[in-house]
Formats: C-alpha cells, sequence, structure tokens
C-alpha cells in the first residue's frame, strides 16, 4: 500500500507572517460610554413607573420621552471624550430640563429637586439624578448648539409629528422687551467705569479687570454709535455684570431697566417656528427668523405680518429680495397728495440721476443739504427750491416761501408698502397678525419667563431659545391649556410633613398629541 502524498504550498513569496496591507486592522477608536439609566427598574411601589404614568394621566411624558429619542444627539455626543466616570447622556440631562420647563421649574436649583422627587422626571433621566452643576456644565458645554440648531430641530419634527407642513401660510413676527439679570441702580456711565477699572488693575484683581475693560468695551462702542447718529451720548450706562443689555422702557409701566429684546415668527397653529434675541434691534432678528422657518417647514412663508416696528430699509429690501409677499404699516406717515391739499406731491420732483438731486415740477434742481437721522432711526436728506418766489407754478406747489421736501433712504418701498395696506383686502388679512403672535409671549410670561436668568447675550440665546422649545412641547403635547401639578403630602422620619411633587395631569389634548 502506498503512502498519499501531500503537496506542500509555496509560501516564499507570501510568509505567513505577513498581512496584506487591505487586512491591516483599523485602529480602534475609543468610543464614550454614556450612563443611560435604567427605566426597567423604576417602580412607584410595585407598580412599573411606566404603567403608573399611563394610569395616572401622565401619557404626555412618555410622549415626550419618545420625541426626544427620535432626534439625533450626535452633535451632543461628539463634544465628549472617552475616560473617567460615564457621564449622563445628553438625551437625559435635556429631558429633564425642557421637562422643567415644561412645569415653570426653569431654575437649575429646581431642576435639581425635582429630578429626585418627580416621577415624571425619573422617567426620563431612567432614575439618574444628576445635580444643579451638572446642568450648568450641560448648557455651557453645548451652548452654541442649543442657541438655534436644537430649536429647529425640535420644531421640524413637532410639526412633522401634528402633520402642520401645509397649515397656513401667513407666519406673524413680534418683538418685545425682557427685562436682563442686572440691577439697575449698578450701571454706570463710561467716566465712572474707567475710574473702577483703574482701581480694579492697582488691586491686581483680574476678574473684575476684565468685567469692567469689556463693560468700558462696550460703553466706548455706544458712545461713539449716538454721537456718530448725531445723538446725545451723555445718558448712557452700563451695567459692569451685564454689558450687553441695554436700557429700554419695558411693557406695561414704561419704567426704563437693562433689558434684552426677544423676537420670534409665529405659526397661525401657536408654534414658534422662529426665534432670536439682540440685545435691542428686532429688526436685526429677521433673517434668523426666516432661515430658521426654512429649515423647519424647507419653505419660505409665503407672507410675513409684522407691525410698524419692521416697517426699515433692510427689512423690506429683503422681502423683495427673497420674494416674500408682506404686510408692514410704515412707521411714518406717508405724504399723499390729499394731504397737501392738492398741492403738488413729493412724487412730482423726479430725481436727477446725473446732478444727484430732485427736480421741481417747473424743471429747477433743488439744493440738497446733508443726510439726518430722525428720532426713529431714519435717514433723510432735506432738499429746498429754487427762486420758488419767481416760479409760475409757486400756486400749485406751496403756501411757503419756499418748497422742502423730504427724500428718506427707504421712501420707495415705504410708499409701495403704504399703497398695498391702503387695500381692503390687505387690512383684512392684517388683522390676523395680532392673534397669531401677539399670545406667544403672554403665555412665555405666564410660564415663568418674567426676567432672564442668565448673563451675556450667548447666554441669555441660549435661555430664550430652550423656553421657545419649551413652549412649542406644551402645545404639541398639552394643546392650549395649562398643567395641574399634583403634590403629595408624606411625613419624614422626623415628624415633619413635606410636599412631594407627583407629576401634572393634563386636560384632553386638543391637537391630539405628537
Amino acid at each position: 500500500m502506498s503512502k498519499r502524498t501531500h503537496k506542500v504550498p509555496d509560501v516564499q513569496q507570501a510568509s505567513l507572517l505577513e498581512v496584506p496591507e487591505s487586512r491591516t486592522p483599523r485602529p480602534v477608536v475609543e468610543r464614550v460610554q454614556f450612563d443611560m439609566g435604567d427605566r426597567a427598574r423604576l417602580f412607584v411601589g410595585a407598580v412599573p413607573l411606566e404603567r403608573y404614568l399611563k394610569d395616572e394621566d401622565l401619557g404626555w411624558v412618555l410622549k415626550l420621552g419618545e420625541l426626544l429619542a427620535e432626534l439625533d444627539w450626535k452633535p451632543f455626543e461628539a463634544s465628549y471624550k472617552p475616560g473617567g466616570r460615564p457621564p449622563h447622556h445628553p438625551r437625559l440631562v435635556m429631558g429633564l430640563i425642557l421637562y422643567g420647563m415644561m412645569l415653570r421649574q426653569s431654575s437649575l436649583r429646581q431642576l435639581e429637586a425635582l429630578a429626585r422627587r418627580d416621577v415624571g422626571a425619573w422617567w426620563l433621566s431612567g432614575g439618574l439624578t444628576p445635580d444643579f452643576t451638572t446642568f450648568t456644565k450641560f448648557i455651557k458645554r453645548h451652548r452654541d448648539v442649543l442657541s438655534e440648531d436644537f430649536f429647529v430641530k425640535t420644531t421640524w419634527l413637532i410639526v412633522k409629528r401634528l402633520k402642520l407642513g401645509k397649515r397656513g401660510d401667513d407666519i406673524g413676527i413680534d418683538g418685545t422687551v425682557m427685562q436682563a439679570a442686572a440691577s439697575t441702580a449698578a450701571a454706570l456711565k463710561k467716566e465712572a467705569l474707567a475710574e473702577q477699572l483703574a482701581e480694579a488693575t492697582e488691586r491686581g484683581d483680574e476678574k473684575q479687570v476684565t468685567q469692567l475693560a469689556r463693560a468700558l468695551e462696550v460703553a466706548e462702542d455706544r458712545v461713539e454709535a449716538r454721537a456718530a447718529a448725531g445723538k446725545p451720548s451723555d445718558t448712557i450706562v452700563i451695567s459692569p455684570t451685564e454689558p450687553e443689555a441695554v436700557f429700554q422702557p419695558q411693557k406695561g409701566d414704561g419704567d426704563f431697566r437693562l433689558s434684552y429684546k426677544p423676537t420670534v415668527a409665529a405659526h397661525p397653529s401657536g408654534l414658534i417656528v422662529g426665534q432670536s434675541l439682540t440685545p435691542a434691534s428686532e429688526v436685526a432678528a429677521v433673517p434668523a427668523l426666516l432661515q430658521q422657518h426654512q429649515r423647519v417647514f424647507d419653505a419660505p412663508p409665503q407672507r410675513v405680518l409684522a407691525d410698524a416696528g419692521f416697517s426699515s430699509l433692510a427689512v423690506l429690501a429683503l422681502f423683495v429680495r427673497l420674494g416674500i409677499d408682506a404686510l408692514i404699516p410704515t412707521n411714518r406717515a406717508v405724504e399723499t397728495r390729499k394731504a397737501r391739499g392738492g398741492l403738488f406731491h413729493k412724487s412730482d420732483f423726479p430725481w436727477d440721476e446725473e446732478a444727484g438731486v430732485p427736480r421741481c415740477p417747473a424743471g429747477r434742481l433743488m439744493t440738497g443739504h446733508a443726510p439726518v437721522v430722525d428720532r426713529h432711526g431714519n435717514e433723510y436728506r432735506r432738499f429746498v427750491g429754487r427762486d420758488c418766489k419767481s416760479c409760475p407754478q409757486r400756486a400749485l406747489c406751496t403756501t411757503s416761501a419756499q418748497r422742502s421736501i423730504k427724500v428718506f433712504s427707504d421712501d420707495a418701498l415705504k410708499v409701495a408698502m403704504a399703497e398695498v395696506m391702503s387695500h381692503p383686502a390687505a387690512k383684512k388679512a392684517f388683522r390676523r397678525r395680532a392673534p397669531i403672535v401677539e399670545p406667544v409671549f403672554a403665555r412665555l410670561r405666564a410660564n415663568g419667563l418674567t426676567r432672564f436668568r442668565r448673563r451675556g447675550t450667548d447666554n441669555v440665546r441660549v435661555e430664550f431659545s430652550l423656553h421657545c422649545v419649551a413652549h412649542n412641547l406644551r402645545l404639541a403635547l398639552w394643546g392650549r391649556r395649562g398643567a395641574f401639578v399634583v403634590v403629595a403630602a408624606l411625613m419624614r422620619p422626623d415628624g415633619c410633613w413635606s410636599l412631594v411633587v407627583v407629576g401634572a395631569v393634563m386636560r384632553p389634548d386638543e391637537y391630539g398629541g405628537c
């Protein structure tokens, strides 16, 4: 019996110790491990927490958790580095913040207490109980995302769930004044800030030096801006702790306090579909509002309804450029022939491009003065006629010794808008603005946003953005009504009684819920 032989393969060309380049193992990327809690271990007595929430008419808490789970949390997760103790997952911390705001518990200490004693908070956090420092670090870490992007993505999801993509073609835009977290009495003029800065520098107080230097920088910029506009600047005062806040008259009492100006774009459903915050100008917020609407609905608004505060050249020109219809009353009276008693109207004075001045109906070039800014911030030039006394058409032009006209930089657009607003259909459509947008700020104030808690424009923007998200969640999950906070009285071991928040009971949802 012959032995069978096996052919040994030739391994000289490719050693077994060599690994082909295509098979080279990729470097292992260490991923961050997040603490997700454990909802399966949460009970109220012998009842699983999920069933307890359903039985106690707290099902909206479960819907809130489902909605948050649908969001993309990768932008949040990317800011964490592996190693150390696993951090709370951003979804859980964000859920606690929004839940607290929905229940008018927006301070960080209130959120900490809510996380420890509220059954709805337990469900959203998976049983985790972060302290107030966790919330502080979370908001600081994700400030850029929270100021706008998170609002847009959350609103997009709510619009999708409520199927509002094609509901209504109008949006209302409005702004308000809201007090900043700063003392009016502590505000100082530029000279006083400079003195305190010198004293702090001598003491070597670096923290106060940085703070006062920033306040002095803001004060100098505002003084220069006022002087350039021909306005008095001796009344400008700045808060050392909140230098970006501006003294503005308050809604209701008219008293001047350090404030910011939040602005919103509201959908006919009551949802906020655009939000922005500036120190003092609601006009500057309009581009951000339109961009956010575009991201939420994947389309610009077909028509914008805004009050006279938005009738500026920048806003009107923006709407024309984007092809968006707008109904905006002008903030100054537009001159008409009827108002002039049948005399020549400003439109009868054509502009001479070569000379750069208007020409009167008699064909004479007018004399122009330097640009002036009125008390509303509108820039104009005043032009006067030449030899008006000898003009044969004087009786048709003016009753004064000399005819003059004011040419505003936005005259053409404002005249066109005034003509649009004069139509009965436009007036009827504009009456929709108030019911669309004005209740929004009333609801925000009723739900706890009466003044800002954070300091600094960037931080205040985050605060306002989160309040807008909470507002939208209330409408989506509760409809147009409020929550009844349910508390229970428990006796502590020391014999004293304490109140424990159980949750919130809601009436039937107008929208059917998300």
